[in-house]
């Protein structure tokens, strides 16, 4: 896929999709292809992840509606994960 859409929220169906994205970062990293762009919905109810990930392939990763946050402590915390782990790397969403 060149296009994955990720909704931290989302619940039903998944394929990727802009009305039916992944709910983690992980799904979309997996299926989109070298080049791809991930976009993440910074306007959702859920913006921050506590996955962590090895990027090892060129992409664009878009928020788009606000900032989204991957690999965030207090997100490992609020989901019962324990032990030392990165603040999170904050995106910068700029007007869509």
């Amino acid at each position: 896929m060149t296009s994955v859409f990720v909704d931290f929220a989302f619940t039903g169906s998944e394929t990727g999709s802009k009305s039916n994205p992944f709910n983690t970062f992980t799904e979309a990293l997996e299926l989109v292809e070298a080049g791809g762009m991930i976009t993440i919905n910074g306007a959702s109810s859920i913006t921050e992840t506590a996955e962590t990930a090895i990027i090892d392939k060129a992409l664009t990763l878009k928020a788009s509606g606000g900032p989204v946050r991957i690999g965030v402590s207090n997100a490992r915390a609020a989901r019962g994960v324990t032990g030392a782990g990165a603040e999170g790397f904050v995106s910068p969403s700029p007007s869509d």
